[in-house]
């Protein structure tokens, strides 16, 4: 089903056009990538489809009843004066919306009898929108972005930009819409976050948009990618929209391909073009003659200047961020950097390293574990807070910090001024002009510079100069895509070149898996290391499983009787009939003491979101969550169970008039349903009910079955006090078991009891139906040394009878 489709729109962007002949459908399912350089249109794009702007031109169509769910690049504004639980509520208005009305209609279907298709449909679009587990799922997506229940009461005022929009983005996603559009949505969430959000949109059940410069979330999340291209030369008009059904980095590859060999087509174009003009310049000195053929060259010549002009590929220059070291790698001691006792409480406390040459290291972790600041103390830019701190540097060491508010720039100064100080006059323009800062800006002081051209051109200038220690603090913020490839490409090449040490704080996980040998986070103020970017990440999930499973109490196991399997009914012609089981065991057990079912349902969907999302668990792991699960369910449904009256045996049947009941029946447990349910079957006759009673004969028969358990688990298997059990029960019952595909038939008689000849004959008739029928007997024997008027069961010598799979199947019609 389509959900959008937008046909060639035309957006405009202060009164001249953005975005021209933009065509996208979207349907359920598809996931896309939106990418491009910065202005080139992918927020106008996205306010478009999201309603919030309208196209010049063209057509946008939504479905009827389509939700839409748009998170912007800046912060939404949020009323002051509100709590974070109470703006996070918020977005769940439209389900709560739809629960109101459901509750309208039910007032009204019972007073005058309206339709119920109304009702029908709006618990669809309810169901839809989360249902009854939206504001679970609420609090699941704002735990994903670092919010807990502590968090709820905090004022909305109090909270950063960053904390706002995190906040956004858990609504958003909450809020379960059908087009879910998204703009940079991983800014301000650190690796673990980033991690969560991708295994979330990938598994996004609707349609998807979204616009983001993390390479390893367009891998994981998309399906589709949508290049939007400005063209080759500025004023050569508004950029357009080329679609690839693939993820970012194989439809990256395909395009280029596709791009260089339209490059390659329109040189050889502009080759045949200055032939033709030649030609058509030579015959233009021979007279008539020539006449014909010069106007044959000239058509030639249109044409391919019109076809160059429609084909030739929008090829953007990537910008340069960095340049190649020009000098040869530094020899010497291989120890560039030494530090003991560094602190700063409370993120660093008493940390020792070392770095050396050629050490590549990502510093991860969560926001504000300590990363800057432990970047800043090895700079020397912060004061450590331990007296006995030491920080030895290599002598002559030229060691660089790119923070991730100031890049590099000197504030006060213009970009201009810093570019020749550093690089000289001559190459200030080239580089400037190289990392994509137009002229007109070259004046501009740092502040007065857009977010983008302050990191293009602090990473520019900074990068430009040389150094043996690189310390680089978030280098992708505020860069787009394209830049931030440029800067993991010029970099490696750079750090080849140079041998120079790395120390990259980054949330971007492709880019430190890609640059970096190493991982380093802090831990209780301590430097923890890991050999690659995936075992960190690793030991976050791995972590994140263990603090959720110590939330979810001690390790103490839940027991309680097993839920009831539905079960059948055999009627009087021997069909089966549907008998639900919506409660306990027939023997009544209680619930554990004390269960609440509220918590005993929140610690199931934790336990179900582990073992879901997070793909990381190792094998013990997943089997530790699962047994859990599998005790929290037991437990819950023992709860439910001692709620609602005692379910009915599983089997009901009519032989020889009688009509009789069956269930599994476990030896040495007081319950049903044991592991092997199948293997044994119990077949009781329940006594003629007193005169008034109101019991059924099912609810007299589960009475029945609940004596026989409680009898068995009281004597090791034997029975106990076997005349009390005679009041609840028939005098006698019989036992199926199954041995070998052989149905063995056992009467079980009471101490001084009778149980008439016809009664028995019923019961072994019921027992070999449910042998042949539920148990997948072969054959059926039973040893009895008295008479069976009318059973189905042949005589043999000694007291036993039989009947053959072929036999019964004869006597049932199934064979002539």
């Amino acid at each position: 089903m389509e959900l959008l489709v937008a046909q060639r729109l035309t957006l405009l962007a202060g009164g001249s056009e953005l975005l021209e002949g933009v065509s996208l459908r979207l349907s359920a399912g598809d996931r896309v990538g939106l990418v491009g350089a910065n202005g080139s249109g992918k927020s106008t794009l996205l306010r478009a489809l999201a309603g919030a702007v309208e196209p010049a031109s063209g057509r946008l169509w939504r479905a009827p009843g389509v939700r839409v769910g748009y998170l912007p690049q800046s912060a939404p504004p949020i009323p002051q004066g509100q709590t974070l639980w109470h703006a996070a509520s918020r977005y769940l208005s439209d389900v709560r919306e739809l629960e109101a009305r459901m509750r309208q209609v039910e007032r009204s279907l019972g007073l005058s009898g309206a339709p119920a298709d109304e009702y029908a449909r709006l618990q669809s679009e309810f169901e839809r929108a989360g249902g009854f587990g939206a504001e679970a799922a609420l609090r699941r997506e704002l735990a994903l972005v670092g919010f807990t229940g502590a968090d709820d009461g905090r004022q909305v005022a109090q909270l950063s930009a960053g904390e706002r929009r995190r906040l956004a983005l858990a609504g958003t996603l909450a809020s379960a819409p059908d087009l879910l559009l998204l703009d940079e949505p991983t800014n301000h969430l650190d690796l673990a976050a980033r991690v969560s959000l991708s295994r979330r949109l990938a598994a996004w059940g609707g349609a998807l948009v979204v616009v983001s410069h993390d390479r390893a979330l367009l891998d994981d999340a998309t399906t589709l990618t949508a290049f939007l291209e400005r063209p080759s030369l500025p004023g050569d008009g508004p950029a357009r929209l080329h679609l690839e059904r693939a993820p970012y980095s194989e439809a990256r590859a395909r395009r280029l391909g596709s791009l260089a060999a339209a490059d390659r087509r329109a040189r050889e174009r502009d080759k045949e073009a200055q032939r033709l003009e030649v030609m058509a310049a030579e015959l233009a000195t021979f007279g008539k003659k020539a006449a014909a053929r010069k106007r044959a060259a000239q058509r030639d010549l249109r044409r391919l200047r019109l076809g160059g002009a429609l084909a030739r590929a929008s090829v953007e220059a990537p910008p340069r961020l960095a340049t190649t070291a020009d000098t040869t790698v530094r020899q010497g001691a291989p120890v560039l950097l030494e530090a003991t006792a560094l602190s700063s409480p409370p993120v660093v406390a008493s940390a020792d390293l070392s770095v050396r040459r050629g050490d590549r290291v990502a510093l991860l972790g969560p926001n504000g574990s300590g990363k800057s600041t432990l970047l800043e103390l090895l700079a020397g830019t912060r004061p450590s807070s331990d007296p006995t701190t030491e920080l030895r540097y290599l002598p002559g060491l030229k060691l660089r910090l790119i923070g991730q508010e100031d890049r590099g720039l000197v504030d006060g100064v213009s970009l201009w001024e810093q570019a020749s100080e550093r690089v000289g006059s001559v190459r200030a323009g080239r580089l400037l002009a190289g990392a994509g800062v137009a002229p007109e800006r070259w004046s501009a002081l740092p502040v007065e510079l857009s977010g983008g051209e302050r990191a293009r051109a602090g990473l520019a200038l900074s990068l430009a100069e040389e150094a043996d220690v690189w310390l680089l603090d978030e280098p992708t913020n505020d860069l787009d895509l394209a830049a931030v490839e440029a800067l993991e490409a010029q970099l490696l090449e750079k750090l080849d070149g140079s041998g120079a040490a790395l120390l990259l704080a980054t949330h971007d996980r492709r880019l430190a898996a890609n640059l970096t040998t190493e991982v380093w986070t802090l831990q209780d103020g301590q430097v923890a290391r890991f050999a690659a970017v995936s075992d960190y990440i690793g030991s976050q999930a791995a972590e994140g499983t263990a603090a959720a499973a110590a939330s979810l109490g001690p390790d103490a196991a839940l027991t309680g009787p097993e839920p009831t399997q539905p079960g059948a009914a055999v009627g009087a012609d021997g069909a089966l009939e549907s008998h639900e089981h919506v409660g306990s065991s027939a023997t009544g057990a209680p619930a554990p003491a004390g269960a609440d079912l509220d918590a005993l349902e929140d610690r199931r969907s934790e336990l179900l979101r582990l073992r879901d999302e997070l793909s990381t668990l190792s094998e013990r792991e997943r089997g530790r969550v699962q047994a859990a699960l599998d005790e929290v369910e037991e437990a819950l449904m023992a709860a439910y169970g001692a709620r609602l009256p005692a379910a009915a045996p599983a089997y009901r049947l009519v032989e020889g008039g009688l009509t009789l009941f069956a269930d599994h029946l476990e030896d040495g447990a007081g319950r049903l349903n044991g592991p092997t349910p199948h293997d044994r079957l119990v077949v009781v006759v329940p006594q003629p009910h007193a005169e008034g009673s109101t019991s059924s004969p099912a609810a007299t028969a589960a009475a029945a079955f609940g004596r026989l358990a409680a009898a068995r688990n009281g004597a090791g298997g034997g029975l106990a006090d076997p005349d009390h059990v005679l009041l609840d029960c028939a005098a006698s019952w019989l036992e199926v078991r199954l041995q070998q595909q052989v149905g063995h038939l056992q009467f079980v008689d009471r101490t001084q009891a009778c149980t008439l000849p016809y009664v028995r004959a019923a019961l072994a008739d019921a027992g070999a139906r449910l042998a042949f029928t539920r148990l997948g007997a072969r054959a059926v024997q039973l040893h009895h040394a008295g008479p069976l008027p009318g059973t189905v069961l042949s005589s043999a010598s000694s007291g036993w009878w039989s009947l053959g799979l072929g036999e019964f199947l004869t006597l049932e019609g199934w064979r002539r």
